[in-house]
Formats: C-alpha cells, sequence, structure tokens
C-alpha cells in the first residue's frame, strides 16, 4: 500500500478502524497487541508492504469506550480483551494485513442482541450506519470489490443483509468467543481453506 492511500484512510477511517497487523508477541499472549507504533514512523514503512484491502474483517460494533486513537480499535492490549486471539489466528495467513473495521460505528454495546433490539427500535440508526459503511468499503477499496469477511455471526448477518448481492461474504467465528487461541485459530484456518 501507497504511503499516501494509508494516510488518508487514517484521516478518514482512522478511529473506527485499523488493520491486521500487530507487533510480535514479547512475553505474554496478550504481549504487544496494543503498540500502535507500527502505523508510526519510522515503522509505519515496514508495516505498509503488509497491508491491503482486497479482503475487509468485520465486527458488529465497538465493545468499550469510543476509541480516541488512530487505528487502536482491534489493538487492545488490555489484560481482558481478546484481541490477541485475532493476531494469533491471521498471522501468516492470506488474510493478515486486512483492512479491519466495524458495520456499525459508535455504538457501544458488549451483546449482540441488546444491539439488535436497539436498531430494530432505531431503524434510521441502521439506514444511516449502514450508507457510512457502504462509502467507507468504496473508499478503501477502490481498485475491486473485496471480499467481506464477518467475525461473528451478527456482523456476518448484517453485512449479508445489506451487501450480499454486491460482494463475496464469508463468515469466521469471533474471536471473543470462549475458546482457546489454538481452537480459534484452526476454525478460522478451516474456514479460510474452504471459503477463501
Amino acid at each position: 500500500m501507497k504511503f499516501s492511500q494509508f494516510d488518508n484512510i487514517k484521516a478518514r477511517f482512522g478511529r473506527h478502524a485499523s488493520f491486521a497487523v500487530w507487533e510480535p508477541v514479547r512475553g505474554t499472549p496478550t504481549s504487544g497487541t496494543g503498540d500502535l507504533d507500527l502505523f508510526q514512523q519510522p515503522k509505519v514503512l515496514r508495516t505498509l508492504q503488509k497491508l491491503k484491502t482486497d479482503t475487509i474483517l468485520f465486527g458488529l460494533n465497538i465493545s468499550r469506550a469510543l476509541i480516541t486513537e488512530d487505528f487502536a480499535n482491534f489493538h487492545d492490549g488490555r489484560g481482558r480483551s481478546k484481541d490477541y486471539k485475532l493476531r494469533y489466528a491471521l498471522e501468516g495467513t492470506q488474510i493478515y494485513g486486512s483492512y479491519l473495521t466495524d458495520v456499525f460505528k459508535d455504538v457501544v454495546e458488549v451483546e449482540s442482541a441488546k444491539f439488535d433490539r436497539y436498531l430494530k427500535d432505531n431503524p434510521q440508526v441502521e439506514k444511516t450506519q449502514i450508507e457510512y459503511l457502504e462509502a467507507e468499503i468504496n473508499y478503501v477499496a477502490r481498485s475491486a470489490p473485496p471480499v467481506l469477511i464477518g467475525m461473528g455471526g451478527s456482523a456476518h448477518k448484517y453485512l449479508q443483509r445489506h451487501f450480499g448481492h454486491s460482494y463475496k461474504i464469508i463468515k469466521i467465528p469471533h474471536y471473543a468467543m470462549r475458546n482457546s487461541k489454538e481452537n480459534y485459530r484452526e476454525q478460522v484456518l478451516a474456514t479460510l481453506a474452504a471459503d477463501l
């Protein structure tokens, strides 16, 4: 990826999105997960070689306080975060380096059932958010239609509902599910081998 494209994506979507690249493990399984130096000089030049927009991974929505640093989404280094499992599962795969974002922005809710009820009660929110997401996809993946990958059933459901007619959409399990990082990686690899 060229730096100009990276910089434009950062300026426009940096507080909501990121890329599926992380610093390597340096001790505990969560170490390095929250380190954002790889998106800054001088490391960013090396990072750019790994970034891609032909596949885009989606969470449903943010599940913690709103993010104040660019590309910090999916890079939570706190001990209770499960972002380290996503790093472990994707490392060395064909989707490592992919663009990462949420289907719905700035709507904090951990439980997907409550989130579904919120959207049902607020249909204009879904409409507005999907319009924004469509613009984001078009902006990020300019050269060719990307493959959309929903992380978890809920993200996949909304992607299929709104974009199933336009894009190839696959589903991988969500990394926050109760599972070891090793089992999670096996499930992701099996899905990628079958569907991507």
